[in-house]
């Protein structure tokens, strides 16, 4: 039995599928760092889209529309307690 051919044909196979994992991870991290690019132009642009001042104003009315809701309920449990305090 040659084992100095074995090892070295195992030694291949597992130097071919390192390599091919390497490959498989830089073409990954090609994919991820466009991937962030494809995002941060999106952001921008959505950014400075009419759409992103009518969700602003949106949530800026809503954000209002739950500090009064929340002064209106705190008055009604000051009265509720002021009562029952009595």
């Amino acid at each position: 039995m040659d084992w100095g051919g074995i090892v070295q044909s195992r030694t291949d196979k597992c130097n071919t599928n390192l390599e091919e994992a390497k490959e498989q991870i830089k073409t990954l991290e090609c994919k991820l760092n466009d991937a962030h690019h494809e995002i941060s132009r999106l952001n921008s642009e959505f950014a400075q889209s009419p759409a992103h001042k009518v969700l602003d104003c949106m949530c800026d009315a809503k954000i209002k529309l739950l500090e009064k809701e929340k002064e209106d309920l705190q008055e009604c449990l000051d009265d509720d307690q002021s009562i029952r305090g009595r």
